[in-house]
């Protein structure tokens, strides 16, 4: 008991590296390194964690917001001008494929080439951090997509050929909608029977903050930044964001509040409202125009 207590005492003694967690989290924005270079077919996931990580960083000034928000246009798999490929339309995960660079309509056909769903939830999350007014999603082929995705059980699969089906994708469905917001992307009550016939347990109560924190500090790069899954492994972007979502729920210092339904900081998580807020007014003068 004694050396457990002297391991805990150990861990608070770790400083936060806030500056190196910023340079970590831009050099993922430029490069994947090698041991990284199966991720490459879902890129667009790796770009939100560290966009959203420099975002709880509060750091987002270090970046090219432009570049990079045309980037993230050009992976839209966007409707043909006949909307042969309407049920495949969302966002891709990277170019792989080799479809020419657009950030415009209309799409082009490629038997390969379809929207994501993770890839989806991470595009539209990524826009929104960087003060995107979503202005350039096509909605309508968005949602479509995203229903077509739906089996009849309530769940989701990732793409249009399937793939594993689970409470994961019917979130990213979920936030998809919420951040659209339109729900015709789904059938909300069979989704809703599906995670109710699955096993949730409400576990924050049980948290220890103190040794949680230690954990996570234990496990960041003195070195080159980031966190890793384990004490002394290599950091990579996804536990290196996590981590910090983990940091800013027990209330770190110094660290953006984060919004856990979306898994965007609080402030990203106010202009999806304030985009919202726009879109229905827009809507409401519409109507009492015609």
């Amino acid at each position: 008991m004694a050396e457990e207590e002297s391991q805990f005492v150990e861990f608070e003694q770790i400083d936060f590296l806030r500056d190196r967690h910023v340079r970590f989290f831009q050099r993922t924005l430029q490069v994947l390194p090698e041991r990284y270079a199966s991720l490459e077919t879902t890129r667009l996931t790796i770009i939100f964690f560290a966009l959203s990580g420099l975002d709880v960083l509060d750091a987002l000034d270090v970046i090219d917001r432009k570049t990079m928000i045309e980037w993230i246009y050009s992976l839209q798999v966007l409707p043909t001008e006949d909307e042969a490929n309407i049920s495949r339309c969302g966002f891709r995960g990277s170019s792989h494929i080799g479809i020419p660079y657009s950030t415009k309509g209309p799409g082009v056909l490629h038997p390969y080439d379809s929207g994501h769903v993770a890839m989806t939830y991470t595009g539209l999350c990524s826009l929104v951090i960087l003060g995107d007014d979503l202005s350039r999603v096509d909605k309508q082929a968005c949602l479509a997509g995203l229903r077509a995705l739906q089996l009849e059980d309530g769940s989701f699969y990732a793409v249009p050929e399937g793939s594993e089906n689970d409470i994961r994708f019917i979130y990213c469905a979920a936030s998809i909608c919420y951040m659209l917001d339109d729900w015709s992307g789904m059938d909300m009550q069979k989704a809703i029977e599906y995670i109710t016939g699955s096993l949730l347990l409400d576990v924050f109560q049980y948290t220890n903050f103190d040794k949680n924190r230690s954990f996570i500090l234990s496990t960041q790069d003195r070195l080159v930044g980031g966190f890793a899954k384990w004490p002394d492994s290599h950091p990579d972007p996804l536990h290196a964001y996590l981590g910090l979502c983990g940091l800013s729920l027990i209330g770190e210092p110094s660290l953006r509040k984060v919004h856990p339904a979306l898994n965007i900081t609080q402030r990203a998580f106010e202009h999806v409202q304030q985009l919202q807020q726009t879109w229905r007014e827009s809507a409401g003068s519409c109507g009492r125009q015609h």
